[in-house]
């Protein structure tokens, strides 16, 4: 099995991530490796996009279309529907199109919220806040439009489907560093972008490197790593001190570090799913072969700040 999978990954490699990523769709930790598998061996993804992705992961032999049924609770066959209109009337042209277009039945409130947080509406409008603000309202217009269809009343809204003013929010976008978390929350990566890339003018000044780089080589004993919060657990020792196990994101990795008691509590409030941080790290062997190390972290600092 193992020399099987080692074939198809290697001659096959597009035949080979879409049938392992579709057997795993609600998947999101599997999925995740998926990712960053892809990007490894420089397989151009395309990023959920309700005009270019379908309900299931597929390709075309050179790009490699990210499912929309795999994005937190976007329903496969409500989604399969919506790619069904798209496949048989043409591409949306804007959201008002996509309103007018689409049965409410497929749209629902978590649904809408999935897509927008995945920016799979993004080249019809990138705007995800006012987007994700607009739910209610983008629900009430498609519930309207169906039901003047159904009893044959004359579609005002049709005639203004290249005015999106009408019903969509006034407000700025969310900051990227929100933007990418929504984005982490619903499909359990960053597919877009890093929240690390808007720091990255700053990594020479303060010696960052990547992990694995300090991970992998026994010279380094201290480095600094820039890395993302992803997810953290907080347990309790014996005598009922708080401690962490903590899974981070840099640009190239993903890692777990426990952090001790005394760093934990002081850094309670940095310590939260989507912030950027500055962690101190130092490697301690175990053994003379240094084949066994102990990474503590030392200090956390706020990459914002």
């Amino acid at each position: 099995i193992a020399y099987q999978t080692a074939f198809l990954k290697t001659y096959y490699p597009h035949e080979f991530f879409v049938a392992s990523m579709s057997m795993e769709l609600s998947n999101q930790k599997k999925l995740s490796e998926f990712y960053e598998e892809l990007k490894r061996l420089n397989i151009p993804i395309i990023r959920p996009d309700i005009n270019e992705s379908f309900a299931d992961f597929s390709s075309d032999g050179n790009k490699f279309y990210y499912a929309l049924g795999a994005i937190k609770n976007v329903g496969f066959e409500a989604v399969s529907n919506v790619i069904k209109e798209r496949s048989k009337n043409g591409k949306f042209k804007n959201l008002s199109d996509f309103i007018n277009r689409v049965n409410p039945k497929d749209i629902n409130k978590l649904q809408l919220e999935g897509l927008v947080q995945a920016g799979a509406f993004d080249n019809l409008n990138n705007n995800r806040q006012s987007l994700f603000n607009s739910i209610p309202s983008i629900i009430l217009k498609s519930k309207n439009i169906h039901e003047n269809k159904i009893a044959n009343q004359i579609n005002l809204f049709g005639e203004l489907e290249d005015d999106q003013t009408n019903f969509l929010v006034n407000t700025l976008d969310w900051v990227i560093d929100k933007k990418l978390a929504k984005e982490f929350e619903t499909l359990g990566f960053y597919i877009s972008d890093h929240p690390l890339n808007q720091y990255k003018t700053i990594f020479n000044q303060y010696n960052i490197i990547n992990y694995e780089d300090f991970e992998t080589n026994n010279s380094i004993l201290s480095s600094n790593i820039a890395s993302t919060v992803l997810k953290v657990q907080e347990k309790k020792t014996l005598k009922g001190t708080s401690y962490g196990i903590v899974k981070f994101s840099d640009l190239s990795n993903v890692f777990e570090l426990f952090i001790f008691s005394d760093i934990f509590e002081i850094n309670r409030d940095l310590l939260v799913e989507g912030n950027s941080l500055l962690l101190t790290l130092i490697k301690n062997y175990k053994n003379k072969d240094k084949t066994q190390t102990r990474i503590n972290v030392k200090n956390i600092i706020s990459l914002q700040d």
